[in-house]
């Protein structure tokens, strides 16, 4: 069977010359605007209660784990990121200049040249994946690897799981079924000399450039909608209210997390 390196990657209040609606802005309006001490005190909020957890509990962990920020990012906020992820093996910080293709460069700087192929895994500092995201993702590869029954380059999705909307009136937890995947765990299975990554693509249409697996029969993925969110964070499915019995079934069983935490977020 062939090699796979499988690497996850996280911008964190990255300053990225593209690819974002605030890119647009312009590079001091993107720096002002991401490193705003409010802001950035909201993003660790939920970092700390839903990103950090779900990886540091994820059931197998082979995974790397790449976190770009900016190279001018707070000092104070950088060594409280550092302290964070201390506990989280294989786990690098990179801090970079603004540009446009800072994932592909961050790929290109841990690759393994031994592994034929390398899957990359998209994670945003404020969100969460179920525990058994990274686990499912290498044994999805490693079977497309030893049976071929699925040419790469292939896409893993998630489509099932919970939207966590944060506003004045509170937080609301609920049902979020897409139709079209979501960034969180979305996967790109490559081999290495495609040079391609899980951001090369719109996460709403890697089905229409790559073979695709979506897992739409369990709750995969928490993603939240708060005030700083640069897409819009709108769901294109339906909506599934559950009750506090069911939510708590859910997050304790498939995010060890718990409903009240993230109700006082």
């Amino acid at each position: 069977m062939a090699s796979f390196q499988h690497i996850l990657i996280m911008r964190f209040s990255y300053p990225a010359l593209g690819g974002f609606k605030l890119s647009k802005a312009g590079p001091d309006e993107v720096r002002a605007t991401l490193y705003d001490t409010a802001r950035l005190e909201r993003r660790f909020a939920l970092f700390e209660k839903l990103a950090l957890p779900s990886l540091l509990n994820q059931r197998p962990n082979d995974c790397e784990i790449a976190i770009i920020i900016g190279e001018d990012f707070p000092q104070p906020y950088r060594a409280r990121l550092e302290r964070l992820t201390a506990p989280l093996p294989r786990t690098r910080l990179f801090p970079l200049p603004p540009m446009d293709r800072a994932v592909a460069d961050v790929v290109n700087m841990m690759r393994d040249p031994d592994c034929e192929y390398i899957a990359t895994t998209r994670l945003d500092d404020d969100d969460a994946m179920a525990l058994d995201c990274l686990g499912r993702i290498g044994r999805i590869c490693r079977q497309v690897l030893r049976t071929k029954l699925i040419a790469p380059p292939l896409g893993i999705a998630f489509n099932k799981g919970l939207f966590l909307e944060k506003s004045t009136r509170g937080v609301r937890l609920y049902g979020a079924p897409q139709k079209t995947p979501l960034g969180i765990g979305l996967t790109l299975l490559a081999h290495r000399d495609m040079r391609q990554t899980v951001y090369t693509r719109n996460h709403r249409a890697v089905g229409a450039y790559w073979n695709c697996i979506t897992d739409g029969m369990r709750h995969s993925f928490i993603r939240t909608v708060h005030v700083d969110n640069d897409s819009g964070a709108v769901s294109d499915g339906r909506t599934v209210e559950y009750d506090d019995s069911k939510l708590r079934e859910i997050l304790t069983q498939r995010f060890g997390l718990d409903l009240d935490d993230l109700r006082a977020i």
